[in-house]
């Protein structure tokens, strides 16, 4: 009999925790659609910034250990290319509001720019900048199911 019981009393705490968990809203990431003009807004500003940190890396890059190289060359193509990606992107997004046109492109840019800052000391300054354009970057790359 009191083996019986304890059956029945887990199970009704089992039914009564699936019952709970069944009445909680969804998720909140998935509550959270970005309404196109935010996402506008959010390119905008990546845009901004984007523009803001190339003369700033490109200062740095000309007093760091490889400027005068190939590899300071190629480092100011790929912040140029990042570059012209979210140009491209807030353009595309602009033209077609569901378009996430560019943004795999530009995150992936963006990785390899960050593998750059971490083997080439530019300063605090260029890497405070690199942060908040990352920090940008994320939650639009994220509306469009990127990592």
């Amino acid at each position: 009999m009191r083996m019986r019981l304890k059956t029945l009393s887990g199970l009704y705490m089992l039914l009564m925790v699936s019952f709970l968990l069944a009445l909680q809203p969804p998720s909140a990431r998935a509550q959270k659609r970005v309404s196109d003009k935010d996402m506008e807004r959010m390119m905008k500003n990546l845009r901004y910034d984007s523009k803001n940190f190339r003369p700033v890396f490109d200062h740095a890059l000309g007093k760091s250990t490889i400027r005068k190289t190939s590899q300071a060359k190629d480092a100011r193509n790929l912040v140029a290319t990042f570059q012209n990606q979210v140009d491209a992107m807030l353009a595309a997004f602009k033209k077609n509001r569901n378009d996430g046109t560019g943004v795999a492109g530009a995150v992936n840019t963006a990785g390899q720019v960050d593998s750059l800052l971490h083997s080439v000391s530019l300063g605090p300054n260029v890497t405070s900048q690199w942060q908040k354009i990352q920090a940008e970057l994320h939650p639009i790359a994220a509306s469009y199911g990127i990592k």
